[in-house]
């Protein structure tokens, strides 16, 4: 009887602690819903999810790292605000690095890929 009293005293601890495990966990992770469409997720203050149905996807990780995603085609990453790379779908690749250097990849379909690397601002 005091032994299955004492396991019993045990397993509420157990819970207990892993309970404010969890509630320390959901400081740290927020999720907001606007209607079915648009959500957004906060994990501390650094990373943070904007999606707008299955298409749209805006990834922020801290104040340097951007990614923007539409649907599987699209992608823009932004590093900082110097480095920013576009890619549409798997065979075009826009990099800029600052306003000056401008490198655009057009992958052929046979793998390999030609380049093209123009100075000037990209519109």
């Amino acid at each position: 009887m005091r032994a299955s009293q004492t396991g019993h005293r045990i397993l509420q601890t157990g819970q207990r602690a892993h309970h404010s495990r969890q509630r320390a966990h959901h400081s740290r992770l927020r999720v907001f819903k606007l209607g079915s469409r648009l959500r957004a997720v906060e994990l501390g203050s650094r990373l943070r999810v904007v999606e707008l149905g299955s298409r749209l996807r805006f990834v922020e990780l801290g104040s340097r790292l951007r990614v923007v995603e539409l649907g599987s085609r699209l992608r823009v990453i932004e590093l900082g605000s110097r480095l920013r790379v576009i890619q549409l779908g798997s065979r075009l690749r826009v990099i800029q690095l600052g306003s000056k250097l401008r490198v655009i990849e057009l992958a052929a379909s046979s793998g390999s890929s030609s380049w093209a690397a123009g100075s000037g601002t990209l519109g």
